[in-house]
């Protein structure tokens, strides 16, 4: 059983998890250690899951370990983000590359899934062998860890756990999907709340109602440009965005790509 002891696991990582808001770093013994990732990672969140994998290079243990890294809930992951983690694996290389025997690596699904299975594509490979998985028991079995199950379920159960949604944000996500308008004085009145008390418990959640909705539009322009041959314009006056100027940036700011490019990239995981 894996331990919370995030002071500790910086200086002996060895049986316990560290977790952060869209992030869980573990290792089981010196053979196996993993990360999860979910939900939208950006240029902070990076830097602070770095920290544990710092710890984790350095283990100060012979042989060599497993590693898996479950991305299977990644909703997104910034350009700024994705070179930050390069510049983290490419300044590393030497190191994991004594450590590893070998990496797992479970994807999501669409072109998230595609950015992770293509990572080392992008970085270049290690000499250790490489594979994709679309879940974890398989990535566990390919790493032949005795117990692939019960891992497997306990790495399930922290996250789970770690990125438990408040009610409150799971009634708001409801509310966006519905209206891409909705202002958030409305929001909290739908939601029996005052607009401060509101933007106090997605605080807590670590969001805001902006980003709230950013996302929600987002996942509806993801769905129009993927699916539809609506012109950018009328897409972005229909996921609620005030200009062409507006969602351009919003859809920069989320993906580091202009609207067109990422249709683009859209289409073509959709066509592969």
């Amino acid at each position: 059983m894996l331990q919370s002891q995030a002071s500790e696991f910086l200086r002996s990582p060895v049986g316990r998890y560290v977790t952060g808001p869209t992030w869980l770093s573990w290792c089981i013994d010196t053979g196996v250690c993993g990360m999860a990732v979910w939900g939208r990672l950006d240029e902070v969140e990076v830097g602070s899951l770095l920290v544990p994998q710092q710890a984790l290079t350095e283990l100060p243990a012979p042989g060599r370990r497993a590693v898996l890294v479950d991305a299977s809930r990644l909703e997104r992951i910034d350009a700024a983000a994705f070179a930050r983690v390069a510049r983290f694996v490419g300044d590393r290389r030497p190191a994991c590359e004594r450590r590893t025997v070998r990496q797992a690596l479970v994807r999501p699904a669409g072109v998230v899934g595609a950015l992770v299975a293509g990572f080392y594509e992008v970085c270049g490979r290690p000499s250790y062998p490489v594979r994709t998985f679309t879940n974890a028991l398989d990535a566990l079995d390919w790493l032949g860890q005795p117990g692939r199950a019960a891992l497997a379920d306990e790495v399930s159960r922290l996250v789970e756990a770690a990125s438990a949604t408040s009610q409150t944000v799971r009634e708001l996500r409801t509310l966006l999907a519905g209206d891409l308008r909705l202002p958030l004085g409305v929001a909290a009145r739908r939601l029996g709340a005052s607009e401060r008390s509101l933007q106090r418990e997605l605080r807590r959640a670590g969001t805001s109602f902006r980003a709230e909705l950013d996302a929600a539009r987002m996942r509806s322009a993801e769905r129009l440009l993927a699916e539809t041959e609506l012109k950018i314009t009328a897409i972005a006056f229909e996921v609620g965005c005030a200009s062409l100027q507006h969602f351009s940036a919003v859809v920069r700011r989320l993906t580091g790509l202009s609207p067109s490019a990422w249709r683009a990239k859209l289409q073509s995981v959709a066509l592969a």
